[in-house]
């Protein structure tokens, strides 16, 4: 029997910026696939359904829903990446 996913608790305004997004065509196509992870436990989908209706790993959908559940929205984005900045117009 697959593992029915946690239940990220959200406040409302959370749950409408969570919705926009999972609705929207205009920001990053990644922002939506995150919101929509978030948004599906609601209905009770398992991490295996989220995970096929998405075609993502399951792991992938477990990372995004704890990351949400311990940060919020702020958990959804991108972390900084290492590296070497780039210099743009120095020559």
């Amino acid at each position: 029997m697959p593992r029915i996913a946690e239940v990220p608790k959200c406040s409302d305004a959370d749950f409408q910026t969570l919705k926009a997004w999972g609705n929207s065509r205009t920001i990053e196509t990644r922002m939506v696939e995150r919101a929509n992870i978030i948004l599906m436990p609601i209905d009770g989908q398992s991490d295996s359904a989220i995970a096929s209706s998405l075609r993502l790993r399951p792991n992938t959908v477990g990372m995004w829903r704890h990351s949400f559940i311990e940060s919020g929205l702020q958990g959804l984005g991108d972390l900084p990446r290492s590296g070497v900045k780039p210099k743009c117009g120095q020559a």
